[in-house]
């Protein structure tokens, strides 16, 4: 039942359910839906509901406004979800959200509903997953951002390809793509920054290839965007200009290690 409050309707509680994320011990983040209770100033709120809404009217801003999503209960454990009276543009009253704001509240479950972020991602600060631009753009060759400086720290994120369907908007329209979940990943450490950044510099234009990859990694920095290089097939990445180069001996070490 939801609405205002009914004659006769006892209130002797407040229940609330929201989303909260949580970082957990392994890395990951969750979505948890967290149900709390509380029961002292109970009267105070269902006093500031029961007031009528204001007259719209004034100068206003374009807002919408949600009602906070409120179970008032019974003592028979009946329960309605609260309408809160509005002021005269609209939003929630002050004093029903005070009132409200007033209420000790008790936390009585916690339910994980839904993982946000992988444990190695938290571990290895990489994105769980990644669109394959290299496989999208690379028979055109994808660009990747300028290099970092040479005494930037690099971060590894490799990824293994998948094909995803990604909605256009229209359901009708979707298309499949490729996209490329994580791994492995790690920060590198300034010996192998270095030593791959001065491949990067040196490298040659790759020859003509069409050897899918199955693996492909992101280069990162602080100050930068990604790097994109295929780990496996044609062993290539997406240089600044815009060209396919080839993958030296000391950035491919690195890939797979």
């Amino acid at each position: 039942m939801s609405g205002r409050i009914p004659a006769g309707f006892d209130a002797t509680a407040v229940v609330r359910c929201d989303l909260a994320r949580r970082h957990r011990a392994d890395g990951s983040d969750w979505d948890y839906v967290v149900e709390r209770r509380g029961s002292t100033g109970v009267t105070d709120l269902v006093a500031a509901l029961r007031r009528p809404s204001a007259r719209p009217g004034g100068d206003c801003a374009a807002i919408g406004y949600i009602d906070p999503y409120v179970l008032l209960v019974d003592a028979d454990e009946q329960a309605i979800v609260a309408a809160f009276p509005r002021d005269q543009c609209g939003a929630p009253q002050r004093a029903a959200v005070e009132a409200l704001a007033a209420i000790p509240m008790r936390t009585v479950t916690s339910l994980s509903v839904k993982q946000v972020s992988s444990a190695l991602a938290g571990r290895t600060g990489c994105a769980d997953q990644w669109k394959d631009v290299l496989a999208l753009e690379g028979r055109r060759a994808s660009r990747s951002d300028v290099p970092p400086p040479a005494q930037a720290k690099l971060r590894l994120c490799v990824y293994r390809t998948a094909p995803t369907v990604v909605p256009l908007g229209d359901p009708t329209a979707a298309t499949e793509v490729t996209v490329g979940r994580l791994v492995r990943g790690r920060r590198l450490n300034p010996v192998e920054s270095a030593r791959i950044l001065a491949t990067l510099d040196t490298s040659h234009v790759a020859q003509p290839c069409q050897l899918p990859h199955q693996e492909f990694a992101v280069l990162t920095a602080a100050t930068i965007g990604p790097v994109y290089v295929e780990v496996d097939g044609c062993q290539r990445f997406a240089s600044p200009t815009g060209d396919l180069r080839s993958v030296a001996p000391a950035l491919a070490a690195v890939l797979v290690s």
